[in-house]
């Protein structure tokens, strides 16, 4: 039998939320890159304080900076565009959706890890 947590399954639901307001305000707000930007830090932000992780709030600042240098570099050497790009080649929102796309990677890891039949080793 699997056993989460009632704080693992409240992390996951968390996460899982909000990735979804995530790529809704990609869906709608991508042409307005300000208001994109300010949408997900204020997302991030509202997430990190609910979730009370010192350790997730400093992976979020290191998806958004690894994230934007990888997108960066991609551009540079002309493996796609964007076309709004605002900062390095890059929409400036793209930084905050890659903080909030690690957070949801980490919850989802740690639920994965917990789940018996993916832990079981073959003999």
């Amino acid at each position: 039998m699997n056993k989460f947590s009632k704080k693992d399954i409240e992390f996951i639901i968390i996460s899982g939320l909000f990735i979804v307001f995530s790529v809704l305000g990609v869906w709608f707000l991508w042409r307005n890159v300000p208001l994109l930007t300010v949408f997900l830090f204020a997302l991030a932000f509202i997430e990190l304080n609910t979730i009370k992780s010192k350790k997730l709030t400093v992976m979020f600042f290191l998806c958004c900076i690894g994230g934007g240098v990888v997108e960066s570099i991609a551009i540079y050497f002309g493996n796609w565009r964007y076309t709004e790009p605002t900062f390095f080649n890059i929409p400036l929102w793209l930084l905050p959706g890659w903080g909030n796309a690690g957070i949801f990677i980490i919850a989802f890891y740690k639920l994965l890890g917990k789940v018996k039949f993916l832990n079981q080793e073959k003999n």
